[in-house]
């Protein structure tokens, strides 16, 4: 690996343009899995804590 990072060449092959390809829209893909959750996760506990259901408990 480091080797090729210290000997690049300008030549590039089809595959590892479409591995970086599949790997971007994969990370892409985890990001917007995160963040929908996180949303999701903030948005039902806001509506049990406005709602004032929770169990005494957890307060």
């Amino acid at each position: 690996m480091f080797v090729k990072l210290l000997f690049q060449t300008n030549t590039t092959t089809i595959t590892d343009d479409f591995f970086t390809q599949v790997m971007l829209r994969n990370n892409k893909r985890i990001l917007l899995s995160f963040l929908s959750i996180l949303t999701l996760a903030n948005v039902a506990t806001l509506s049990i804590k406005i709602s004032e259901k929770g169990s005494d408990y957890l307060t």
